[in-house]
């Protein structure tokens, strides 16, 4: 997927757009506010750092056990 200068805020929202549209995977979903103070209203999360205590991030792993 090429980069688009200008996108701002939107920049990591197309990447999930692109994820939703060829995947039926619906943990894209499973997030939480990263603590930045910033807040979606949407489905989509605002940054990477909202996927840093998702579901998939508190499965135990291998190293875990």
């Amino acid at each position: 997927m090429a980069m688009l200068y200008g996108e701002g805020d939107k920049a990591f929202t197309r990447p999930q757009e692109q994820i939703i549209a060829n995947s039926d995977d619906e943990t894209i979903f499973a997030w939480s506010h990263a603590p930045t103070g910033r807040y979606s209203h949407g489905l989509l999360a605002q940054s990477p750092a909202d996927f840093e205590n998702s579901i998939r991030n508190s499965l135990p792993t291998i190293h875990d056990q």
